[in-house]
């Protein structure tokens, strides 16, 4: 009595539920990746050589940080204020005194005062102060073109070598487990399977990428490129190549989304890689490491 039919279409779905999870890891792992490596890479080819200083302001019930000085170490100062300060104080008030001479009236920053210089009484002064939020944020060197260049390349590398090993590795077991399958009888031959799941997988990626040219076309929010990065992290690194580090949608050219869809063919790409190679069982680590040996690594 043979096996049980294999049911194709809702395991394709549940595999394409996996495999978007592994996404989700990837770039949440990638996250780390990028921010480890930025923070590794800044600390070598940077140093500080300066500061700005931003003032909170309310305003209509709205608060913001307000640029109110740059300054460089160098002895270079430019912005809205010319000294950093702390807080803004606000006081009002009038000193009035006699002396042995005559009566004297003067006016005070810091406070009121009324007093006699030899026997009069004396009131203690008032002085208000508010004290406003102020933030300071250091400003790096730019770091030489050579450790961009390699920066740039070991970061990409790394967050795209996480996305690919996740769906590359789950797609060929999978395909290495239906071959026998196939030989038993309980599914049809499909070697564009991995494809398919890899597509289905991409899904949300490509919902999002239609919310892109809508932006692009006015339809949406012009800072609709940053959540687009945020949403697609695991390729973070040449989206931020491509688009220039651009924070505003119409900020780049049409063209370049010709890149950036390229970029969500990865996965289906790789689950149909690893499943066909699977599903031949041809190992790409057995081929590398092992060269010369025809034994099959069950898991590549």
């Amino acid at each position: 009595m043979g096996k049980k039919a294999i049911n194709v279409k809702k395991r394709m779905w549940k595999r394409a539920g996996k495999i978007f999870g592994k996404m989700i890891l990837a770039g949440v792992l990638g996250a780390f990746v990028y921010f480890s490596l930025t923070m590794i890479f800044t600390s070598m080819g940077t140093s500080i050589i300066g500061e700005q200083v931003y003032e909170q302001v309310t305003e209509n019930g709205s608060t913001s940080w307000v640029l109110i000085e740059t300054k460089y170490y160098s002895g270079t100062t430019t912005g809205a204020a010319t000294t950093a300060t702390s807080g803004t104080t606000a006081a009002t008030g009038s000193t009035t005194g006699t002396d042995a001479t005559g009566s004297t009236d003067s006016t005070a920053s810091t406070g009121a005062t009324t007093g006699a210089s030899v026997t009069g009484s004396t009131t203690a002064s008032t002085t208000t102060t508010t004290t406003t939020p102020i933030m300071r944020q250091p400003i790096y060197s730019e770091m030489s073109g050579g450790l961009t260049i390699i920066y740039n390349v070991v970061t990409t590398a790394c967050m795209l070598l996480l996305l690919v090993c996740m769906c590359y590795s789950d797609m060929w077991t999978l395909g290495d487990k239906d071959n026998n399958n196939v030989n038993l009888g309980r599914m049809a031959e499909d070697k564009l399977y991995g494809l398919k799941v890899g597509l289905l997988a991409s899904v949300p990626s490509f919902i999002t990428f239609v919310l892109l040219v809508i932006s692009k076309c006015g339809g949406l929010t012009d800072k609709f490129i940053v959540w687009y990065r945020l949403l697609n992290m695991p390729s973070i690194m040449p989206l931020m190549l491509i688009t220039d580090s651009a924070n505003e949608t119409s900020a780049i050219s049409a063209w370049l989304l010709i890149p950036i869809f390229a970029l969500l063919l990865i996965v289906p790409a790789f689950c149909a890689l690893g499943y066909f190679l699977g599903y031949k069982e041809y190992s790409l680590s057995e081929h590398f490491l092992y060269v010369g040996k025809g034994k099959k690594k069950k898991n590549s």
